[in-house]
């Protein structure tokens, strides 16, 4: 964290000693974060789509995962996991995306949160511009193809024995 103004900052157990935005970015990068994707995907009534709403969630996960390993950037506070694309920005883009889909009347404040919470990322220096970036991107893109799929899910899993292996369908 940097230097700054010394301000505490409670909220059902988080705590912070910093500056305020920096007790703010930190909040939004763990507990908000998860905050975020259960009201994001938990928004809709019809189970059919927040069950939907879970499965883009998933498929951007995975799919992220996966450039992460292929383009292997590393975190510039020297954190063990690749940096780009931003995982938290993907996730929050794609609940964002489905939410403002299910809650049309919100779609600022279901993107505002998106946003917010990949300004976080940069703000505690997990990610740089470009991997926040490349984050929402990916979360949006996966998300529209779950809103034009005819199929019921884009994630597929099948495999025998020990094997699992997973498929995206776009």
């Amino acid at each position: 964290m940097k230097p700054g103004l010394g301000l505490v900052v409670l909220f059902g157990g988080f705590s912070c000693v910093s500056r305020a935005d920096d007790c703010f970015a930190s909040f939004l990068s763990n507990e908000g974060f998860y905050g975020f994707l259960a009201a994001g995907t938990l928004v809709s009534h019809d189970r059919d789509f927040t069950l939907r709403s879970a499965d883009a969630l998933a498929t951007t996960y995975l799919l992220n995962r996966g450039l992460k390993d292929v383009f292997r950037v590393p975190r510039i506070n020297g954190g063990a996991s690749d940096s780009f694309p931003s995982g938290h920005t993907a996730g929050a883009f794609a609940v964002a995306t489905m939410a403002a889909e299910a809650d049309p009347k919100n779609t600022a404040w279901w993107y505002g949160g998106a946003a917010l919470i990949g300004w976080s990322r940069v703000q505690t220096e997990a990610h740089r511009i470009p991997d926040v970036l490349a984050g929402a991107v990916v979360g949006w893109w996966v998300a529209k193809a779950e809103l034009r799929s005819k199929s019921p899910f884009l994630l597929r899993f099948g495999g025998s024995g020990t094997e699992m292996v997973y498929y995206i369908r776009f």
